[in-house]
Formats: structure tokens, C-alpha cells, sequence
């Protein structure tokens, strides 16, 4: 018998594995250092794990004062809680860019700058810390929560908004809105702010310069569930045909399938806009939606037409 792990925002630091929220299904990680008009950023995309931290301590020496810019589902707690700790003693400023994401241990990180800013449209989620049970649902891990307030109350959190912070249950997140940050007592900036692109000199990507053709995988949230995406993208000229499909996460294990095939266009802007075609495959109750987004080398950051859906943020894979 497999032996239970304790998971999502509230691992503790001594056990192993220490995995967060579908870690699995998150796109891979990624810090890379990118200069716009004067600032300095510090990007954190994807997954967050040991090799993260690394990177971006290396960069944060090297980039004194820089901003930490944030757009991830989550990942391992030590490597999140190493990294809170690096950002509130060199007092560096946290940003969640427009139509972006961070949830589960990318929010711990978040919770550390400063200043703690969000962007247009962006999202910040939470939940409580679960044992994952092999075949069933996670339960609520008093001990993980525990280590989580702990880390909160001593960057200064009020008991009232660690309770907001770890209430959802193990299969949900909870997406706090700024007005509820305010009256719990937690500062925050809402400041437009687009996710920086890489620098001229990263990896190439997966198909031809500026092609948006690919394999993109990535999560979202839906309603409460926190679901799993993948989309196949052709393109010809200017034109785009794609497959979206969604699916259950660790987190979401019930968490309904569909796909359905878009199509769409990208502008000379970069600007890409993607609209339902044909017949979906749906589950009931679900409904096939449009996307209008931005890519910034192999991040594809959109917006929904469901007021019940966050943004999406899908990397292209390699």
C-alpha cells in the first residue's frame, strides 16, 4: 500500500514528497530575468520545485531589487516557503500580471512581497492542506495547516485571513477577490501589469519564429473545480485551428471531460482570438467557450467568455 501524502499549501517541511496542488499537470518550470523600460523582473512560470528556488535566487543576486513577477499553479512547499522567506528579507515586491494565475504555492510566495500587487483580470487561489488518499478524495490536514499559519502569522497575517486562506476543501480552490483581502486586513495593489516576455536569448520554442502552432498544456478554474487543459493549435498564415480539451486534476479527481474544436485568428498585434467551431463534446451543464489572448514566448495568457472561469495560462510544450 502506497503511503499517503500530505499535499497542497500546507506540507510540512520534513515530509517527503512534498507535492502541491496536481503538481504533475502543471506546465514545467521556468525563471528567467526580463528588462522593460527601466524595470526589472524576476518571471516564476509553472512549476514550482527545488531547481526553481535555485534559479531564482541566483537571478535575485544578480538582479538586486527586482520585482518578483508570478504565474503558476503551485508546486512543491519547500522550495514556496524558501523562497517567501528570501523575498520578505531582501523586501521585494510581489506581481500576479493581467489575465494570469497563482494558486496553491505560487499564493505563499505571493503572500511574502512587500508590496503585493494584481493584476487586470488575474487570479490568486487557495485551499486548505490535505492527505491525498489513494482512490478517494484528499482529507484536511490539521498538521499542514498548522505549518501554513505558522509561515503566515510570522509575515505578519491576521488570524482571520489565514482561516480565509486555508478554508476551501482539498478539491476546491477559493479565489479572493482584492475587496476581500482589504477586509481581512491584507494590503494589496491592483496594478496593470503584463507578464514580462523571456529575453531574446531563452530556448527556442516549439515550432517556426512566432508561431503559435503547438501543444499547449496548462490548468484553470472553473466554477470550483480546478481543471487541467491541453490544446492543439495549426496554423496557416494568419489563421488558426485548434482542439481544446479539459479534464480532472489531482486536486479536481471528479472533475468532469470535454473537448471541442476552436478557430480562430491572430492579429498583427500578437493579439490571438479563438471561437468554438463545430459540434463540442461536452459534459452536461458545460458549454464550449471563446478565448481572446496574448503569447509571450511559450506562455498563451487568455481571458474567457464565462464569468464562471479564471483566466488561462497554457505553456506550449517542447
Amino acid at each position: 500500500m502506497r503511503t499517503p501524502r500530505l499535499i497542497l499549501a500546507g506540507l510540512l517541511a520534513s515530509l517527503a514528497p512534498t507535492t502541491l496542488l496536481a503538481q504533475t499537470a502543471l506546465p514545467p518550470g521556468r525563471v528567467y530575468v526580463a528588462r522593460e523600460g527601466g524595470t526589472t523582473s524576476i518571471v516564476i512560470f509553472g512549476r514550482i520545485s527545488s531547481e526553481t528556488e535555485g534559479a531564482f535566487t541566483a537571478a535575485a543576486a544578480a538582479n538586486r531589487g527586482a520585482r518578483v513577477v508570478l504565474n503558476s499553479g503551485g508546486g512543491s512547499l519547500t522550495p514556496a516557503l524558501n523562497l517567501g522567506r528570501f523575498i520578505r528579507e531582501n523586501r521585494l515586491q510581489t506581481y500576479v500580471p493581467d489575465a494570469s494565475g497563482c494558486f496553491s504555492a505560487c499564493s505563499l510566495i505571493w503572500h511574502a512581497g512587500t508590496e503585493r500587487h494584481i493584476g487586470q483580470g488575474a487570479r490568486i487561489g487557495f485551499h486548505a492542506a490535505y492527505v491525498a488518499q489513494q482512490g478517494g478524495p484528499g482529507q484536511v490536514s490539521s498538521s499542514g495547516n498548522a505549518v501554513i499559519g505558522a509561515y503566515l502569522s510570522r509575515l505578519g497575517y491576521n488570524d482571520g485571513a489565514i482561516r480565509l486562506f486555508t478554508a476551501a476543501p482539498p478539491n476546491q480552490i477559493v479565489v479572493v477577490k482584492p475587496s476581500q483581502f482589504e477586509q481581512n486586513g491584507v494590503t494589496v495593489r491592483q496594478t496593470a501589469a503584463r507578464l514580462p516576455p523571456p529575453p531574446a536569448d531563452a530556448p527556442a520554442t516549439a515550432g517556426a519564429p512566432g508561431s503559435f502552432a503547438g501543444i499547449w498544456v496548462g490548468q484553470y478554474q472553473c466554477g470550483k473545480d480546478f481543471v487541467t487543459a491541453r490544446m492543439s493549435v495549426r496554423e496557416d498564415g494568419s489563421s488558426l485551428m485548434a482542439k481544446f480539451d479539459f479534464g480532472p486534476s489531482q486536486g479536481a479527481p471528479t472533475a468532469p471531460r470535454g473537448s471541442y474544436r476552436m478557430r480562430g485568428s491572430r492579429q498583427q498585434n500578437g493579439a490571438v482570438e479563438l471561437a468554438p467551431d463545430g459540434t463540442p463534446s461536452l459534459p452536461q451543464g458545460a458549454r464550449a467557450v471563446s478565448m481572446t489572448g496574448t503569447v509571450t514566448g511559450d506562455t498563451f495568457a487568455a481571458r474567457i467568455s464565462s464569468d464562471a472561469c479564471s483566466p488561462v495560462t497554457l505553456r506550449r510544450l517542447r
